[in-house]
Formats: structure tokens, sequence, C-alpha cells
């Protein structure tokens, strides 16, 4: 657990700094261990979410936090304490954001925990950062210097299994969606496929064996155990019938500003990038933005 104990100050250049707890999200939807993937997998798809806190049973201390991919990473392990990320990282609540945002940045992290006395009293996630932070600066620096130019894309008849193995390999949370002249149809995120995905339970058949030696004989028996585990079905449809199509788009010019309102407004978490002919060139992500607050 990494811990942040700066002081915080209040006042930077005669003008005030926005804190933590001003942003962070305090309503928040928490698992406890002991648990279940079982249970991770239903109040995620419930509440259209791609990652819970995991706290300490009966109290308020977290303990690690459990991610869409982590389960998928281990789908054969039920108890949610092996499947959980222990790192936690903690900040209290009147530190200023752009010390929050370093901490999200160097440890390459999309929330951090706000502890207050040893219990969680909120957590600052990245999209607060962008939303309730970013968008309500004057920060006129041009989106061009923190886009990727890099971009992961996939064909929109691509099936959504093919899409989300894609996305795990490439260690992506998005991806662009192109039409059949190769010009942007859409985007679709890990938060889509829990939303049309089923909660299955998958019959593994296991073999055990057992020996035994005596002076005259030797005996062997195999039985078969089936194990109930519970894995994320996603459907077998195209991406193109899943993909947001309403796609935002902004030019290289857009300044940081610019774009974490758009992404507050639409509620969205990367805006590709065009250029004078319409043709993708980059994208800005939520994430991007990020280094431009922690550069202030």
């Amino acid at each position: 657990m990494i811990t942040n104990k700066k002081s915080p100050s209040i006042l930077c250049g005669g003008m005030s700094i926005m804190l933590v707890e001003n942003v962070m999200t305090t309503d928040l939807i928490t698992i406890s261990v002991p648990g279940r993937r079982k249970t991770a997998l239903e109040i995620m798809r419930k509440h259209n979410l791609s990652e819970l806190p995991v706290l300490k049973e009966g109290t308020r201390k977290i303990v690690g936090f459990v991610s869409l991919e982590d389960l998928i990473q281990h789908p054969d392990e039920d108890q949610l304490a092996l499947i959980m990320n222990r790192n936690v990282i903690t900040i209290p609540p009147k530190s200023d954001i752009t010390e929050a945002a370093r901490l999200m940045y160097e440890q390459d992290v999309k929330n951090i925990s706000v502890v207050k006395d040893d219990t969680l009293v909120g957590l600052v996630t990245l999209k607060d950062l962008v939303v309730r932070g970013i968008s309500r600066m004057q920060i006129k620096e041009k989106c061009e210097k923190y886009m990727k130019s890099r971009i992961l894309a996939v064909w929109q008849e691509t099936p959504i299994p093919l899409v989300a193995l894609i996305m795990r390999y490439s260690k992506a949370l998005a991806t662009v969606v192109l039409n059949d002249e190769g010009e942007v149809g859409g985007i679709v995120d890990t938060a889509d496929f829990v939303k049309s995905s089923e909660i299955i339970n998958v019959l593994q058949k296991t073999d055990m064996q057992q020996e035994s030696e005596g002076e005259e004989w030797v005996w062997e028996t195999k039985s078969t155990l089936y194990i109930g585990t519970e894995r994320l079905k996603l459907p077998d449809i195209s991406v193109k019938e899943l993909m947001t199509s309403d796609v935002v788009t902004i030019t290289s010019t857009t300044t940081i500003t610019q774009c974490a309102r758009l992404m507050k407004k639409h509620d969205i978490e990367q805006l590709p990038v065009i250029d004078a002919q319409g043709n993708l060139i980059g994208i800005v992500r939520d994430c991007d933005l990020l280094r431009a607050l922690v550069t202030l």
C-alpha cells in the first residue's frame, strides 16, 4: 500500500487550489472480502462498472481493487482475495489534485483511495480529475502534444470476442472501430462488454487419480470432478452492433480544457483526432489529459 502524507497547501501563487475532497467520488459501490468472483461480476453488470474497491468485511478499510481484467486473467479462481489487485495508493482528502494526478500518473493507476484515519472516505478517479478538475481549469495548451498517434483500431465486422482478445493483448481499454471505407465508425470499450455480457456457469472437467500399492496388487481409480466456475460470456456478434457510433472528434488544435469539457459533456473517455480532410491521425484519452495536469 502506497500512502501519500504530503501536507496539503491551500494557496498557490495567491490563488486557491483545487483539493481532492472537492472532486472525489463519495457514493461508492464496493465489495468485501471474503467474497466470490460471481458476486463481483453481478455487481459490475448491475452498475455498469469495470472495477470495484475491495474492503475488509465489516470495515471501511480498503485492501485492494478487482477489475474486469483481473477476472478475465483468473478464470478458474473463485475467491476474490486471490484475484484482486492489492496495490492500493492512498491520499488525504485535503491534498491538491495535482498531487493526486502525479501519483496516478507515476503509479499507472486509474484511481486513488482517499483515506482519513485509516478509513476510506472516497475515491479520486481519472474521470473525477478530468470532469471535476481539468474541465474547470483554463489549460490552453493544445492536445497535439499529448495525443497518441499509434491507434488501436478494428474492422466493424470483427466479432466481439475477438475484439476483446485484441484489446487484452494490446492492454487497451478501448478501440476505434473502422467502417468499410476505413473511416471512424465508432468506439467500443470494456464497459460496453460488461453491459452486453451474461454470466454463465462453466463446468470444468478434472481427472483425479489415486494409486495404492500392496504386496500382491496395485489398484488405480479415476474419478471425474466437475467444478462450476462463473465466466463472463460475450455475445457472438459483430462489434458494429455494440459500438458507440455517435463519435465525438477533435482536431490537434483543440485545447486540453476543451477536451476535458467534451469528455464531461458526452460522458466519454477518449476523443479521436482528425485532420482537415477527416483522416484519423491520433486519439486523446483521459489519461493523456492527466499528463497535462501533472506538468502544471
